[in-house]
Formats: C-alpha cells, structure tokens, sequence
C-alpha cells in the first residue's frame, strides 16, 4: 500500500472537516474513535481504536 498524507485545515471555531475522499479510504464511519498519536517532526497520525479498549474515554494503556 502506498502512504499518503493530508493536509486538513482548522476553521475559525477550531473545527477540522476531513475529505469525503480520506473518510472512504480509511473505513471510517460516523462514530469511529480516532486515536492521536504525534510524531517528532509535527505531524499527527490518526488511526481506528477499538471502542471496547476505552476506560472513561481514554485507551488504556495495555492497548497502546
């Protein structure tokens, strides 16, 4: 699979809508749970969690 990177701008209420295009690719659906993770060169990787790994709303850390 080839990687590739988005750019995904924030508006002015500090909203970030991501393409129709990106939200097929990756399998999401309305609900998914997005995990951050950032990198050292700035830039923000976003992947899937499991809803049933979450306590409180945070992934526990057994599964990180």
């Amino acid at each position: 699979m080839t990687a590739k990177s988005w750019t995904i701008p924030i508006d002015s209420e500090g909203l970030m809508t991501f393409p129709e295009e990106l939200i097929k690719e990756m399998g999401w659906e309305d609900g998914t749970v997005l995990a951050w993770d950032y990198t050292p060169d700035g830039t923000i990787k976003l992947s899937a969690v499991n809803p049933d790994v979450l306590v409180k709303g945070v992934i526990h850390p057994a599964h990180l």
